[in-house]
């Protein structure tokens, strides 16, 4: 595949001026092969290669090995590697986004957000132990997954220090721009299960439920609370005849703690996001054969408000 990427912001003029465009070219390529080690153990293997201007071309192996224990229940071990490439913004910003002022000195401060060409692209090496099986005639499906992955070269904004760049825009006093830049200083290691389940007692009834786990510990300690430990999703599907359907969705998100990965100076420490509950309902009928469709929706039945992640 072939896809070219055009841009064009004033976030970037002092690179290029706000009429220019920038521009990027990929590419992508990918083969995969099937081989059937015994009658019921199979290795699936391929390989994907990509390239782009910022980081030039990189491969990006897969493969699984597939145990099926028996017709209904299989077992699974992957490993993969896969690469982000840093965006526009990233390579080439420069976005003045706060400013101070000391009106007993006159000094002013400016807080800019410069991008950084010579950025790497990022690396995940994935890992993951699967099992999926079938129980009660098909009535019922299960999916467990673990995961570990081994993110490097982790793109992350880091102080650059603060710089005397003369008299003060006021007159009086002096200037200065602390500079926040990118770059490929940090890495992280994501860990996580996650399990969901299916049931269909009958036709027109769907149960389903799914819960994860999952811990992020990155070397700058940035994006370590960043994600909920623990989310759960559950709900039903009621699907009946003459175009009725009715949907619940129930779910609670754990508690996380903002630590603030954007430097805006105007916050101070870190945002925590308490936990929360939520419930959604859809009914809706259809008329036509499915042409046209009334729905009810209510969103966030349990609470009134609360700060989401």
């Amino acid at each position: 595949g072939f896809r070219r990427n055009e841009v064009k912001t004033v976030y970037m003029a002092p690179v290029s001026t706000p009429s220019d465009w920038m521009h990027d070219r990929l590419w992508k390529t990918y083969v995969n092969d099937k081989i059937s080690v015994l009658d019921n153990v199979s290795v699936y293997a391929g390989v994907m290669a990509e390239g782009n201007r910022f980081t030039g071309t990189a491969l990006s192996p897969r493969t699984s090995l597939v145990y099926m224990a028996k017709k209904d229940h299989a077992f699974r071990a992957t490993y993969a590697r896969a690469h982000r490439t840093p965006s526009f913004y990233e390579d080439r910003v420069y976005y003045l986004y706060d400013y101070t002022i000391d009106f007993g000195t006159g000094d002013v401060t400016s807080y800019i957000e410069q991008g950084n060409s010579q950025l790497e692209k990022e690396t995940v090496d994935a890992y993951e132990l699967g099992y999926k099986g079938s129980f009660l005639e098909h009535k019922a499906d299960v999916n467990i997954e673990a995961y570990h992955n081994e993110i490097t070269h982790l793109i992350t904004l880091y102080n650059a220090g603060i710089h005397y760049k003369g008299v003060s825009p006021l007159g009086v006093g002096r200037y200065y721009e602390k500079i926040y830049i990118y770059n490929n200083s940090n890495k992280a290691m994501v860990n996580g299960v996650e399990v969901s389940i299916e049931y269909s007692p009958v036709k027109w009834l769907k149960l389903f439920s799914n819960y994860t786990w999952q811990s992020i510990d990155d070397k700058k300690e940035i994006y370590k609370a960043y994600a909920p430990a623990h989310k759960y999703h559950g709900g039903t599907r009621v699907t009946l005849d003459r175009g009725f359907s009715a949907n619940v969705l129930f779910s609670y998100i754990d508690r996380i703690v903002d630590k603030q990965t954007e430097p805006i100076e105007s916050i101070s420490g870190d945002v925590p996001i308490q936990a929360y509950y939520k419930l959604d309902v859809r009914l809706a009928q259809s008329f036509f054969d499915g042409a046209l469709e009334v729905a009810f929706i209510g969103l966030n039945l349990l609470e009134s408000k609360h700060y989401e992640f």
